[in-house]
């Protein structure tokens, strides 16, 4: 038996719980049941901006873990060391979460790599959840045969949230951090910066940082010095 890939650590607040699914709800509720004995073993999501295909991707490894199955999370923009071959053996887990998949798929070894992960993955029944900013169909890959595999499941494309639900996002994502943004605050944030979840993520760390350096509660003024200095 070869070696799996080390275990990445899990964002701990990537839950299906609370995941704000708006408009893609119905994604949502797919993958609360994606991990049934008679569904099916593969699944593609993909947006242009961050909407939250890594929070989706790791949740799942959380709620594999809680139903007894063995998951593993692949965030390939962040793992610098990364080579094809850490894809061997990987077929013995239950779940494979392959995040960030433009970055590889143009890569022969890593495509035919790849080609042949799906292929063992569907022999051994090991699910594989990917995500990427490019429609299967649009993505650029190496291999013309495996362009076809990675539809093979349902493909789902991540709509951007409403106001009413970008609003619960950023008050959800600030009270993880003992943070209170009034109502003035989150609607500016809301109605003039860019939409984009990872973009929101990242203000909202910064303003916690700013915040306790300041000993200050978050208001307006002080939202905009934040993103004045992120720009």
């Amino acid at each position: 038996m070869k070696q799996l890939a080390l275990p990445i650590r899990l964002n701990e607040a990537a839950t299906l719980e609370n995941y704000i699914a708006g408009p893609n709800v119905q994604l949502h509720h797919y993958l609360r049941r994606f991990l049934d004995a008679d569904g099916e073993l593969q699944a593609y999501l993909w947006s242009a901006s961050a909407r939250g295909k890594s929070h989706l991707l790791q949740a799942m490894c959380h709620h594999a873990a809680a139903s007894g199955v063995r998951g593993s999370y692949l965030p390939l923009a962040s793992m610098t060391q990364r080579r094809p071959e850490m894809f061997e053996g990987m077929e013995q887990l239950g779940l494979i979460a392959i995040d960030d998949l433009d970055l590889i798929s143009a890569d022969e070894r890593w495509a035919e790599a790849l080609f042949h992960l799906i292929n063992r993955c569907r022999q051994s029944g090991c699910r594989l959840l990917f995500a990427a900013k490019t429609s299967p169909h649009r993505i650029e890959v190496a291999l013309p045969d495996l362009k076809s595999r990675l539809s093979w499941g349902p493909v789902f494309h991540l709509d951007p949230l409403g106001d009413a639900e970008l609003l619960t996002f950023i008050r959800n994502r600030a009270r993880q951090r003992g943070l209170t943004i009034p109502a003035e605050a989150a609607h500016y944030i809301v109605k003039h910066l860019p939409r984009d979840i990872r973009y929101l993520e990242t203000l909202i760390a910064a303003l916690d940082d700013e915040a306790l350096a300041s000993r200050r509660r978050v208001t307006l003024p002080l939202v905009k010095r934040v993103v004045e200095a992120l720009c």
